[in-house]
């Protein structure tokens, strides 16, 4: 198998850590006032690596006064918890996408093929860690996520060793996703802020059994693209005011998702890997993404403006 499977991201890590900034003060003064828990504590009451996700898109403004109705809602139950490792609550996230040549990866998400996956390596540069993560969606649009701890050093250089390689392709032949793991190329950079809540079980009982469900949300977006052929040098693309909220749960809604739907905001077809593709390589397939990249990306559509790099 190649093993070659890099690309320079030194000038797209500087780039994107000084110019990806969210006004987030009102924000980060909410999250201050949940209850902390730890790693081990919240893995052990939501892990969560089965579950049914739900992706919404929302601006700045809108996040802040979610969680902070969100927080005020679980007064008198058990309270919505923020992750804290050491002093910090917002947590600095890199993934290292890939995908083949001819994008399977992205097409089976934008043809919604019943077998679904990605490839990346996600890397925790607060605490300089990192993981192979194989993602794949498959019966009943439940998500599954295996994980691999990896070398930060070649995290950073968006790197996948043979024995890495090996373990995708276990991973990816035992949930059906034929994929040729020697083909694949890193395709996208992404950074971000993010913060993670552990909703009770109790806001959900009778319809999830009691158990707990976990939300992710993401400020402070950027990606950036691997040089090629139809991007010499290639680019990257900002999107401070865009705020993503995942929600995690076994089966049932959890709390969150019925507070955002109270306020009319559904689900929304957005991918921090393919919409941002669509975003900064347009002649892919966007029909899936249109209306997510028009009224989210608004500056990117129908030009495809982003920032280019030195090649």
């Amino acid at each position: 198998m190649n093993s070659a499977l890099t690309f320079d991201t030194a000038i797209c890590d500087t780039a994107i850590r000084d110019t990806a900034i969210c006004d987030t003060g009102t924000f980060d003064s909410v999250l201050g006032q949940l209850v902390p828990i730890g790693l081990d504590e919240l893995n052990a009451q939501a892990s969560l690596l089965s579950r049914v996700d739900r992706k919404y898109a929302v601006c700045a403004a809108e996040a802040t006064q979610i969680l902070d109705e969100l927080s005020h809602r679980s007064a008198g139950h058990a309270p919505v918890q923020v992750l804290q490792i050491g002093d910090v609550r917002s947590h600095t996230y890199a993934s290292h996408y890939f995908d083949t040549p001819a994008y399977e990866s992205f097409y089976a998400a934008a043809h919604r093929h019943r077998r679904r996956f990605k490839v990346r390596i996600r890397h925790y540069r607060d605490s300089d860690t990192a993981f192979v993560e194989v993602k794949t969606q498959g019966t009943r649009g439940r998500t599954a996520k295996e994980r691999l701890p990896y070398p930060a050093d070649l995290a950073r250089r968006s790197f996948l060793n043979l024995p890495a390689l090996v373990w995708v392709h276990e991973h990816l032949e035992r949930a059906l996703c034929p994929v040729d793991v020697a083909a694949l190329r890193p395709s996208l950079h992404g950074t971000f802020q993010r913060s993670t809540l552990l909703l009770p079980g109790s806001e959900s009982h009778g319809t999830d059994g009691g158990h707990s469900a976990r939300a992710t949300i993401d400020t402070g977006l950027a990606w950036s693209t691997p040089a090629g052929k139809a991007h010499a040098g290639g680019g990257i693309y900002r999107n401070p005011s865009l705020v993503i909220i995942e929600t995690k749960s076994p089966s049932a809604p959890s709390s969150l998702d019925r507070l955002l739907w109270s306020r009319g905001i559904r689900p929304t077809r957005i991918s921090k890997y393919a919409t941002a593709l669509c975003v900064m390589r347009p002649e892919l397939a966007q029909n899936r993404w249109h209306q997510t990249i028009l009224r989210h990306f608004p500056e990117s559509h129908p030009l495809n403006q982003f920032t280019a790099l030195a090649s």
